[in-house]
C-alpha cells in the first residue's frame, strides 16, 4: 500500500531518506564549528564519505543554500531544495531544518521533507 498516494510521492519521499545522512552532516558540522558550512564539500569526509547521489535518473541535482537566501524561506538557516518538475512544470522538493514548511497550498509533507506544486 503506498503511504503518500502514488509511486512518484513515494519515489520522493525514499530520496528524502536517503538524503536524512546529508541533513545530518549539516548539523554535526554545525554544533562541531558554531556555524553551518558554506559548502558542501565541507563536509567530506570528516562528516560524510562523499556528498550523496539523488538515484534519480531524471533528477540528480539538488542545491543546497545557506544563510540569507536560505532565510529567505521562512527564516531557516540553510535549506535544501531540488527542482522535481516534469514537462513545463516547476515543482520542487524542499528541506527545511525548522520543518516550518508554509501552510500555503501547493505544499505537501513527505515525511520531513516538502513537495511543492507549482
Amino acid at each position: 500500500q503506498l503511504v503518500f498516494g502514488s509511486p512518484r510521492k513515494e519515489a520522493f519521499h525514499a530520496l528524502g531518506a536517503r538524503l536524512m545522512p546529508l541533513v545530518n552532516a549539516i548539523e554535526a558540522y554545525h554544533r562541531d564549528n558554531g556555524t553551518y558550512p558554506a559548502e558542501l564539500a565541507l563536509l567530506v569526509p570528516a562528516y560524510i564519505p562523499a556528498i550523496p547521489a539523488t538515484g534519480m535518473g531524471n533528477y540528480t541535482n539538488y542545491t543546497y543554500i545557506v544563510g540569507h537566501q536560505a532565510e529567505l524561506n521562512e527564516g531557516n538557516p540553510w535549506i535544501i531544495k531540488m527542482h522535481v518538475g516534469y514537462g513545463m512544470g516547476f515543482d520542487e522538493l524542499y528541506y527545511y531544518p525548522k520543518q516550518n514548511y508554509p501552510d500555503a497550498s501547493g505544499y505537501e509533507r513527505l515525511g520531513k521533507w516538502a513537495y511543492f506544486h507549482e
